[in-house]
């Protein structure tokens, strides 16, 4: 029974993409895809449905990988199972999305290790005797953050400003400290004077 429930496919999942299927079949526009009305039962089905859909195709690509030896299932397997379950029409439009999906997977890795090499270069540049020329004709200095952290992805960039807020305020709390502490000697002074 808890193998069943891992094989549930969320519900709304499984409604968004059966409305927008019937709106493209129905040759309608987005705004009729929301007058669409799905009975639980028509869910549920459609649920069972592709659950033994994907059962079927993973047993399937289960016995080419074994044929070849291999414990691993891959995308290849998978490819191959469809095409010897009669399913090849689903092929084009699947292998189309698998390309897109490694040509993404690419170019985040490649934009991964850009800007290691860029960190790596500006750490060396910092590292000379003349540390804070070499970072500023890196393009490192205090004006250069913001546009470093626009080259970033939102979640680097978002933590770049965090720390600078957090740079910031210990900056602001360490004056605050000295003030108190000038403030308690004057007073202390005075204190004495008396």
């Amino acid at each position: 029974m808890a193998f069943e429930a891992q094989l549930d496919i969320p519900k709304p999942t499984i409604k968004r993409i059966v409305k927008e299927k019937l709106a493209a079949a129905a040759g309608s526009s987005e705004g009729t895809k929301a007058d669409i009305q799905l009975n639980k039962e028509a869910l549920l089905a459609f649920g069972e449905s592709a659950k033994v859909f994907i059962s079927y195709v993973t047993a399937t690509a289960n016995d080419v990988c074994k044929d070849k030896k291999r414990a691993t299932l891959s995308a290849d397997d998978v490819l191959t199972a469809l095409e010897e379950t009669d399913f090849a029409e689903l092929l084009p439009p699947l292998q189309e999305a698998y390309e897109a999906y490694k040509q993404s997977l690419k170019e985040k890795k490649d934009k991964k290790a850009e800007v290691s090499r860029k960190r790596k270069s500006a750490g060396q540049a910092g590292d000379g005797p003349d540390g804070d020329t070499a970072a500023a004709a890196a393009g490192e200095g205090e004006g250069a953050d913001t546009e470093a952290a626009a080259d970033k992805s939102p979640a680097d960039a978002a933590d770049a400003a965090d720390e600078q807020q957090e740079d910031g305020a210990a900056a602001a709390a360490a004056a605050e400290d000295e003030d108190m502490a000038d403030a308690e000697q004057e007073a202390d002074g005075e204190d004495e004077a008396e």
